[in-house]
């Protein structure tokens, strides 16, 4: 039965008998007729269908679970400006729930990059077994980014130059996006349009030794370190195995270690 629709009525209030559903939908009309001959008066802000929710929470309930919700994004983005976000329960919450000691949040990296999409969190309860519960969540929220002032094509080193930076709202991205930039660190991995958001799957980090680099060889003789001229015949960045050939031409694997530099590991 539907009970406690004002704080000032004494008793629980039977007005109808509700499905088994967890949510109904009730034409206002008639919800304020039943209150009418109870002598109580309603105003109608749902645009005329009252949704009626059992065991149903305040909002203030899920404050605590926004605010997890949100730090999670913060995380993930440098620059985010989370301006509304509102949860839904998927089912029924328990109705131990205010009493449910938080654990964590469960996101995945799809969901992440959209304003809206679901996610679980895990409530421990007093008996100290888990609970998942389930959410829907929604909001408005702002990234800083670059896009790119021409036509970027493969292959392209980066350069503030080709740079223009952008805010825009969080939805539906396909990868993360460029945060911040350090100058002739990122290759073009595929082609890019002017005007286009800058996003992690459009670059690649300009390797520290490039195929035909030549580079310093170290090799440890005993307590000594000896630097050998080499050519690279393969690319890498730092820890990577490259291949390498001295000036004698000897063959050898090295480890890159920093730019032009790479230690011989036979």
């Amino acid at each position: 039965m539907l009970s406690h629709l004002t704080k000032n009525y004494e008793k629980d209030l039977p007005l109808m008998k509700l499905p088994e559903t967890s949510k109904f939908q009730v034409p206002f009309i008639k919800l304020a007729g039943l209150l009418e001959e109870h002598g109580l008066e309603a105003l109608d802000v749902s645009n005329g269908v009252t949704l009626l929710i059992r065991n149903c929470f305040s909002d203030s309930s899920l404050v605590p679970l926004e605010e997890k919700l949100k730090n999670i994004f913060i995380e993930a983005y440098e620059n985010i400006e989370i301006k509304l976000i509102t949860l839904t329960p998927q089912s029924v919450l328990p109705l131990d729930f205010e009493e449910l000691i938080f654990e964590r949040i469960r996101i995945s990296d799809t969901s992440l990059r959209k304003n809206r999409g679901s996610f679980s969190a895990i409530y421990l309860d007093s008996n100290n077994l888990r609970k998942s519960l389930y959410f829907r969540f929604e909001m408005e929220a702002f990234l800083q980014g670059y896009k790119a002032k021409h036509n970027l094509p493969n292959g392209t080193i980066l350069t503030l130059e080709a740079l223009e930076p952008t805010r825009f709202a969080l939805s539906g991205l396909s990868d993360f996006p460029l945060a911040s930039f350090n100058s002739n660190s990122w290759v073009v991995k595929h082609y890019v349009r002017e005007g286009t958001i800058l996003l992690n799957r459009h670059l690649e980090q300009k390797p520290l030794v490039n195929r035909d680099d030549y580079v310093d060889a170290l090799v440890q003789d005993g307590g000594l370190i000896i630097t050998l001229s080499a050519k690279a015949l393969s690319s890498g960045n730092k820890n990577d195995m490259v291949r390498i050939r001295t000036s004698e031409g000897r063959m050898f694997n090295a480890l890159v270690i920093s730019d032009s530099k790479v230690i011989i590991k036979e």
